[in-house]
């Protein structure tokens, strides 16, 4: 009996070590990710890259861990980072060279928790409303239809998935983010067409 609490302690201890280990990393990889959307938002791909790269070596020191401890890779604050960070990724990576791709190590460490990846795909429907905003105003049509286009395929294939709970949310929130998208749209074209009647008269 007391070889058994010993153990239970010391499991438990050692569990508790990594944990705050996996915690701190987990910490500056949503703030990493955080600052590079907003890094990205304001023209500065460079640092916006630089932080990335900081997750990245993050994510290993994470997946080291969770090697001898799998149960970690679920904690709630491991995948809220981890969501963030696929959300960035995703993000810059698409306003740099039009694609939508994660680091290969990102996306195998996720193999099983899909929630993170759709959760991460429907934040990035936000990311592109917020940038649209700003570039209606400066009457930039083709990158607004590019980003409807994208969102559109988004919600399209989230729509042959079954969703529930949060993921559900995700996707009501990324419609309504859609249906945005949608009435800036048609708003700049209307407005467009209202100038090009006016030119003709």
């Amino acid at each position: 009996m007391i070889n058994l609490l010993a153990n239970l302690i010391k499991d438990h201890q050692t569990y508790e070590g990594k944990n705050n280990q996996v915690f701190d990393a987990s910490r500056l990889i949503l703030k990493n990710s955080k600052k590079a959307i907003s890094l990205t938002h304001n023209q500065k791909p460079r640092q916006a890259r630089k932080r990335l790269r900081e997750n990245q070596e993050l994510l290993n020191k994470i997946i080291n861990i969770t090697q001898e401890n799998p149960r970690l890779r679920y904690e709630g604050f491991c995948n809220e980072a981890l969501e963030e960070y696929v959300e960035a990724e995703l993000y810059c990576n698409y306003i740099e060279n039009g694609e939508l791709e994660i680091p290969r190590k990102l996306l195998d460490f996720l193999r099983g928790n899909p929630e993170i990846l759709i959760g991460g795909l429907a934040d990035l429907t936000g990311e592109l409303n917020r940038r649209a905003v700003r570039l209606a105003s400066l009457k930039k049509l083709d990158q607004l239809q590019d980003f409807h286009e994208i969102s559109e395929q988004i919600i399209n294939a989230l729509l042959e998935l079954n969703l529930r709970g949060s993921d559900r949310h995700k996707f009501d929130q990324a419609k309504h983010n859609l249906k945005n998208l949608e009435k800036m749209l048609y708003e700049l074209r209307l407005r467009q067409t209202d100038r090009e009647i006016a030119g003709l008269k």
